[in-house]
């Protein structure tokens, strides 16, 4: 995984790679504008089980607000794998569509598939803090 204080790679162009519920176009607007991310990341070509369970965690049991920080999520899920998981998950915030690795290809992840977190300092595009072991929700609220 990228350590604390590497700069967080990105891929040549956001607008490239599809976005539930909408298209982004920089890092702020993946973040909502908030001044942290917890961008959550697996190389899973389907919506494993745990990459599911994971988000719908996120999405249920994180008080974004309480933390200055939102959530996303990018997979080698398909737009309409990221759709369902919305649909039936109450997942509701960005979920990147990258089928082809462009920005999966930079950012370090389990290579067996078991989704990874980063804390990202938006402003300065950096590494805080970097999450592998379950649960990636217990863990990361710590470090907030």
């Amino acid at each position: 995984l990228l350590k604390a204080g590497s700069p967080l790679p990105l891929p040549p162009d956001l607008t490239d790679l599809p976005c539930e519920p909408s298209a982004v176009g920089s890092l702020d607007a993946l973040a909502a504008d908030c001044r942290r991310l917890i961008l959550i990341v697996s190389s899973q070509p389907m919506m494993a089980t745990r990459f599911r369970e994971t988000l719908v965690d996120f999405a249920l049991r994180f008080r974004a607000k309480d933390y200055d920080a939102a959530v996303a999520a990018v997979s080698r899920v398909p737009p309409s794998g990221y759709r369902k998981l919305a649909r039936k998950g109450g997942v509701s915030f960005n979920l990147v569509s990258d089928e082809t690795s462009s920005w999966l290809s930079r950012l370090p992840c389990d290579a067996g598939g078991e989704p990874c977190a980063y804390l990202v300092d938006v402003p300065s595009k950096t590494i805080l803090a970097s999450f592998r072991q379950q649960p990636l929700l217990a863990r990361v609220t710590e470090r907030l």
